[in-house]
């Protein structure tokens, strides 16, 4: 049977130039996915998108010269396009715009590929997926958090727990303890789940770290961590799951 190729051109418009790098890296990791250019402002994209043919705009909220918004809502026949941004609060917007996905950073590469296969799907809505179009595989071992000035590249396994703070979330590791500017809601999608569990309100716990727990607190790493009654069941139905204690 013969099909047609699947692919999509994308342009990515972000001015965060460790975003805009894994963005790109990601592209290259999925294979009906085609970079064609990484701009920084508005300016630029709108001369590569006349150019070009551009089937998909990886686009961040907030730019140096204009919002990513506007930008998307002058063009007369827009692509398809994914913003990617720290602000939740314009989701609602992006979606009038009919934006295909929506992606509160920090940037995952799970999270990143639901999206891009969204787009394929909505691309190509009555053809069915060819052979040549692999299973992208998921690769992710880390996230960049911002903190204070500096983006800092954590690894998941390093990470012992979460603890929310408001708008603020406190990663702790075995060799430092990072604050950055998202809630414990924005950070906990970015976890992988099979591996992070969150026990409270406040904390999320890495699985692979606990040491003993008991009905009210957990200890991992010499920290004490306390267990949420609305967390309690599912937690301990978790880790008898992954036979961390046996009840």
């Amino acid at each position: 049977m013969l099909f047609t190729v699947m692919n999509l051109n994308c342009l990515v418009v972000e001015d965060d130039p460790i975003d805009s790098a894994l963005l790109e890296s990601f592209i290259g990791e999925a294979n009906f996915l085609t970079i064609v250019a990484i701009c920084d402002n508005i300016k630029d994209a709108k001369r590569h998108l006349l150019n070009n043919d551009i089937n998909l705009i990886f686009c961040d909220v907030m730019l140096p010269d204009g919002k990513g918004l506007d930008f998307i809502k002058e063009l007369s026949n827009p692509p398809q396009v994914v913003f990617t941004t720290t602000f939740p609060d314009y989701a609602v917007n992006a979606f009038d715009l009919n934006a295909t996905d929506y992606i509160v950073k920090p940037l995952t590469y799970e999270r990143f590929i639901m999206a891009a296969k969204r787009a394929l799907e909505k691309q190509y809505p009555l053809h069915e997926t060819p052979h040549n179009v692999a299973e992208p595989k998921v690769i992710d071992d880390h996230f960049f958090i911002r903190s204070d000035s500096n983006f800092i590249r954590v690894n998941f396994a390093d990470i012992i727990y979460v603890q929310g703070m408001k708008d603020y979330s406190k990663v702790v590791t075995k060799l430092h303890s990072y604050m950055t500017a998202m809630s414990i809601g924005v950070l906990a999608p970015a976890l992988p789940e099979n591996d992070f569990l969150q026990v409270h309100r406040s904390y999320i716990v890495n699985a692979n770290r606990i040491e003993s727990v008991n009905n009210y607190e957990i200890i991992i790493e010499g920290q004490t961590i306390p267990i949420g009654l609305s967390y309690r069941e599912a937690f301990f139905q978790k880790v008898v799951e992954r036979k961390i204690v046996r009840r």
